[in-house]
């Protein structure tokens, strides 16, 4: 998969914040593209949970968007965002998956 380039606009005051962090990061030996690599699939993790939290989006669609093999993983990925509901153990995602097996015959 190539890789897209997204223009956003912000403000000045943000400009002048983003500049600062390039700067450091310079100091630091670390490229602002190594850097927003990163902060990119942070980015990209926030915007599904919000989507998925306002229901724009599925937890199937949240796994597809991030690469999420199965729901266990999925559950883990939740919880270390504090997510509300994610407290799913390894028993519920094992029923949940025999009932949709069965609803999907």
């Amino acid at each position: 998969m190539e890789a897209e380039t997204l223009t956003i606009q912000v403000d000045p005051s943000t400009a002048a914040i983003l500049e600062n962090i390039r700067e450091k990061a310079e100091e630091h030996g670390v490229t602002l593209d190594a850097l927003s690599l990163s902060m990119s699939r942070q980015m990209l993790e926030l915007f599904a949970i919000a989507a998925h939290q306002a229901d724009l989006i599925t937890e199937r669609e949240v796994m597809e968007m991030l690469g999420i093999e199965d729901r266990e993983d999925l559950n883990d990925f939740f919880k270390r965002y504090d997510v509300p509901g994610a407290d799913y153990t390894s028993d519920d995602n094992a029923a949940l998956e025999e009932l949709l097996r069965q609803h999907n015959r």
